[in-house]
């Protein structure tokens, strides 16, 4: 019976620690101003790279203002690792 209660204790207590977690979550808006594009295939390569970062849900390059709008889940990654994925496409990002 108490080997009973405690499991149940434990379930109930993942429970509220995994909504905690859940509502802490928080979609952030980045835009970044990107350097070397070319031609209009670049915007393309470096959105593909960028949406391959774990916790990116969107991006959206404007090939006339060199931007790039990124939104991403905080809890799982950050801008430093969008910008490497920008740098990895074969771009900079201007500071």
């Amino acid at each position: 019976m108490a080997r009973a209660m405690r499991r149940a204790a434990v379930a109930a207590l993942f429970m509220i620690l995994a909504s905690c977690s859940t509502a802490s979550a928080k979609e952030v808006n980045l835009t970044l101003r990107v350097s070397g594009w070319h031609c209009a295939m670049c915007p393309g390569k470096t959105e593909a790279s960028v949406k391959k970062v774990k916790g990116v849900r969107e991006a959206q390059a404007d090939f006339d203002k060199k931007t790039l709008a990124v939104t991403y889940d905080d809890r799982k990654t950050g801008p430093k690792k969008i910008e490497k994925a920008v740098v990895e496409a074969g771009f900079q990002v201007e500071k």
